[in-house]
């Protein structure tokens, strides 16, 4: 390979992404090129050594455009200091002039593909097929209502898919995910990410986490979504610095997944990574970002930071409200900085809100509204079209949609507004019924002779005595191993507070007991914590139980267990219930059972009536527990100093009552508001009928087959749904794309995937599809291809031309011309009058009919034939003028319609809130979409096959 050599001003285009169009190089380093592309307006940094990108160059008799649009004809071409310099003719007043590469944007008289054909670069007639095929299938691709959501390895759950559908819809999204533990914030938020990528509308991901979560996102995002995300820490970056002499890792990452706890503990590479642009921002349990008027933490500092950076924000917190509404709304600043930015105002309207909400549900249960209400909600929503709504609720005619979309309507302008998902388990279906196991053990004498004044030591006696003792007298370790012995066919997650208490059991379970146990604690590496899980997991030779420390109850899902040992309980109700919430998931197959051991008149037996009788949490878990804790923790701990049962039987009592009386509150007014919002109104069944419609799709298994096939890769058949895929002795490239040496196991059905992890599923989505559909649109193969067409009916020697054009609008990505106008495939079979027989003979029909002209036969026939087929290009870009104006009219029409009805909304919200900008931004793509659509919606020839009829 000739190594490629950059200089400032030189043309060059992008071969895996020819939309951009043609860019220019504005900096040159020692690794690395900087080109703009003034189509879409966008700048490129690549690494020299492996950059995607062709040079532009034109030769004597090539046609060229200048930047103000003239057409020269070049007569000559030299190179001075790495740029070329063409000696051309003008085209309309035959004045010769010298012309720098800088100032030539591209054209030619002489297309691509029939100049590679000419420089004997021709290929097997089929191989035309291949990339007419590639071509219908990708445009078909970048339509498909699913496209981004077909591939996540995941159940298509209505409200979870809801979510990221209206999420990934937006433009710039900031918002947060805020449903309860075990509705899935991480598969929402993985699939908003994985949807945006891949329709280009984000290329650079930054997802910030606690410690102790960056393993599991890494896992979710790579196996879940196959998105490479990388963890950069300390080693990591000081490897990368090494490899890509830089001061700055974070850019030469596109997905990165970052410690909070990393950046706060080294400014250098906090600065790196505020310094690195980012396109989407997420940040789990947004909740731990603590925030005081006048005191806001560390960790909140530099998530702000990053979140006036980044275009889009996700913050995902299972408690938004726990912190009390200035944590709330500290929160929702980050989302929003202009309209949260009064903390006062905001709790004001916060108060106001349970008035709108009365009205908003009578409209949400499509109940007639009083004249007082009617009137009210004119206030509330005074643009025109609410108002002729309102009129037909009041004349009694409205429908089932008119309510519903005045309800909507009063959530976009009123409390959070669009910022705010939260979905609760009473409004999902599809949880497991849960059973509390209270297991009364005698407390031994070796506790009751020490002196335990604190809840903490009560709860957790044994971490008192030394592990010989305790483990040897403690009656919950004879419970636990006769229930294990008694149970070996169930797996069982058992969970103790601390690490050396979970050690200690593991230990003794395993080695004394003979019960095949792992275990699970902060002490071990992330990888040593996935292979204990993975023996847990594994159904054959697996794990019966798993020994967790409190570290166990976060962010690991384990729902293929259903027995769950609360070896102690901790002393606070949130760790309880995420506790619950690794078993109790949206998915769980199995009734979970809990159990609890404890030992009789302790501290231990106290807590777990105020968790049981007080809250019910070990079957019900209560938006409003974590809040009702919080205000009644520190008469509990009155109450138990006490000792007094009537004391602790009153708390209780007043437990019980008060999480009534906040559950009546929550089912009315916000909370049925955000339900309407967060899980939808049954709209997007038809996404997921359409990612069921794509599963094991019979077209993708025969385009990969012929493309496998023309490639070398091999496939063996391991059953009747699962396929080894493996380098073949034959393989065209060393490199075929996401194919590793020794291969994998890939399905085409999604439920035989989501029940084998070690299995890859094929779907549209995947890497490897993606990158073989890029790979053959971007090598040229099958661009250029001349044949011999067997057919008696046709005379000898006549010429047929199939032709490819490819229709496309380089503009700038913020315009969102894409998905209107993607680049789309134009097929025309021309006879040598110029006329487009494509309708009546199909490409395959064809395949059958033609055979391959000798290799040093072509040239010869080519300069006979070359004026005849030019002349039949040029009368097939006639027919493609045509063609491609009537796809710019449709993208235009769609693309106005769309945003203008945006711009209603907008107007309508701007009533209620400054929106300057975002109203601004609306006007600007409505001036500036159309009109870009017009001037540089474009066709191009990408591929030609020359037939030649013999007897």
């Amino acid at each position: 390979m000739v190594e490629q050599v950059f200089h400032i001003g030189q043309r060059w285009s992008n071969t895996a992404e020819t939309d951009l169009g043609i860019g220019i190089v504005t900096q040159v380093n020692e690794r690395t090129v900087t080109l703009f592309f003034p189509a879409t307006e966008e700048l490129r940094n690549y690494a020299q050594a492996n950059a995607p990108l062709t040079r532009l160059e034109f030769h004597p008799r090539d046609m060229i455009e200048t930047d103000d649009g003239t057409h020269f004809r070049v007569l000559t071409r030299h190179e001075e200091e790495g740029l070329y310099f063409y000696e051309a003719e003008s085209e309309t007043e035959r004045e010769v002039k010298i012309l720098c590469e800088s100032q030539v944007q591209g054209s030619s008289r002489m297309p691509e593909p029939l100049k590679r054909l000419l420089q004997g670069h021709f290929e097997h007639y089929k191989n035309f097929s291949m990339r007419l095929k590639t071509w219908q299938l990708n445009s078909a691709y970048d339509q498909h209502p699913a496209k981004g959501f077909m591939g996540a390895r995941v159940d298509p759950i209505p409200h979870q898919f809801h979510i990221a559908k209206t999420v990934a819809d937006r433009s710039h999204p900031r918002i947060m995910l805020a449903d309860e533990v075990g509705l899935g914030k991480t598969i929402e938020a993985g699939l908003i990410a994985h949807q945006q990528l891949i329709s280009g509308k984000i290329q650079r991901v930054l997802i910030l986490v606690p410690d102790s979560l960056v393993h599991q996102w890494l896992v979710e995002m790579r196996r879940r979504f196959n998105l490479p995300v990388r963890v950069l820490d300390q080693d990591q970056c000081e490897a990368l610095c090494e490899q890509q002499d830089t001061d700055n890792p974070f850019m030469f990452e596109q997905l990165v997944l970052c410690s909070i706890q990393f950046l706060l503990q080294h400014q250098r590479w906090a600065n790196a990574a505020l310094d690195s642009p980012w396109d989407l921002l997420i940040v789990d349990e947004a909740h731990h970002l603590a925030w005081q008027p006048e005191n806001p933490s560390p960790a909140y500092q530099l998530v702000e930071q990053f979140s006036l950076q980044a275009k889009s924000l996700l913050l995902l917190t299972a408690t938004p409200e726990k912190e009390g509404p200035e944590s709330h709304f500290a929160q929702l600043h980050l989302l929003d900085p202009l309209r949260y930015q009064d903390l006062p105002e905001f709790i004001e309207q916060q108060s106001r809100f349970n008035e709108i909400a009365l009205v908003a549900e009578r409209l949400i249960d499509h109940k007639a509204l009083t004249a007082e209400q009617l009137q009210w909600l004119r206030q509330l929503l005074s643009d025109e079209s609410s108002l002729k709504l309102i009129a037909k609720l009041e004349a009694d005619n409205g429908t089932k949609e008119d309510f519903i979309t005045l309800a909507t309507r009063l959530l976009d302008q009123h409390g959070t507004g669009r910022a705010l998902f939260r979905n609760t388990r009473d409004s999902i279906s599809g949880f497991p019924e849960r059973s509390l196991t209270r297991v009364e053990l005698t407390q031994p004498e070796v506790y009751r002779d020490l002196e335990l004044p604190t809840l903490d030591q009560q709860l957790y006696p044994e971490t008192e005595l030394s592990e010989v003792q305790w483990i040897s007298q403690d009656p919950r370790v004879a419970w636990l191993t006769e229930t294990l012995k008694k149970n070996r066919t169930l797996k069982f997650l058992v969970i103790c507070h601390n690490k050396d208490t979970a050690c200690a059991l593991q230990a003794h379970l395993h080695f004394k007991g003979g019960i095949q146990c792992s275990a699970f604690h902060e002490d071990l590496s992330l990888i040593e914590r996935d292979r204990s899980a993975a023996w847990f997991a594994a159904e054959e030779d697996g794990a019966q139980a798993l020994i967790c420390s409190e570290i166990g109850s976060e962010g690991r899902n384990f729902q293929f267990c259903h027995q769950l040992v609360m070896f102690d309980l901790p002393a606070s109700i949130d760790l309880l219930e995420q506790r619950i919430g690794r078993l109790d998931r949206i998915g769980q197959q199995h009734d979970i059972q809990i159990y609890t051991p404890f030992m009789a008149g302790t501290h231990q037996q106290r807590l777990l009536n105020w968790f049981d009788q007080g809250f019910n949490a070990f079957v019900k878990t209560e938006a409003s527990h974590s809040v009702i804790f919080e205000n009644l923790n520190a008469e509990f701990l009155q109450a138990i100093a006490l000792a007094d049962d009537n004391v602790l039987d009153e708390l209780n009592t007043k437990t019980q009552q008060r999480v009534a009386d906040l559950h009546e509150r929550f089912i009315h007014g916000r909370n049925r508001l955000l339900e309407l919002h967060s899980r939808g109104d049954g709209t997007v069944q038809s996404l997921i009928d359409a990612v069921a419609d794509s599963d094991d799709d019979p077209e993708l298994r025969d385009f990969m087959e012929q493309v496998f096939n023309a490639y070398g890769v091999d496939e063996e058949e391991l059953s009747e749904s699962i396929t080894l895929i493996r380098p073949g002795t034959s393989l065209e490239q060393t490199n075929f794309p996401n194919l590793p040496e020794d291969g994998f196991s890939a399905t085409y059905q999604r439920k035989i995937a989501l029940g084998r992890e070690d299995i890859e599923l094929l779907t549209w989505d995947h890497p490897m599809v993606r990158n073989a559909i890029d790979m053959i649109i971007t090598s040229g193969k099958g661009s250029s291809v001349m044949s011999l067409l067997k057919n008696k009916q046709i005379k000898e020697g006549t010429i047929l031309l199939e032709t490819l054009y490819i229709v496309e609008c380089p503009a700038p990505g913020e315009l969102e011309l894409g998905q209107l106008l993607p680049a789309t495939p134009v097929r025309l079979l021309l006879d040598q009058r110029g006329r487009d027989i494509s309708s009546a003979v199909e490409t395959d029909a064809l395949d059958k009919q033609l055979k391959r002209v000798k290799p040093d036969l072509i040239s010869p026939m080519l300069k006979e034939i070359q004026e005849p087929i030019l002349d039949m290009l040029s009368k097939g870009n006639d027919l493609m003028e045509v063609r491609k104006q009537a796809l710019v009219e449709q993208a235009t029409e769609s693309y106005i319609q769309f945003w203008s009805k945006e711009k209603q909304r907008l107007q309508a919200l701007a009533k209620e809130q400054d929106i300057t900008l975002q109203l601004q931004r609306v006007e600007r793509m409505l001036e500036q979409g159309p009109a870009t659509l017009q001037k540089n919606g474009q066709y191009r020839l990408d591929g030609l096959r020359i037939m030649i009829t013999v007897s």
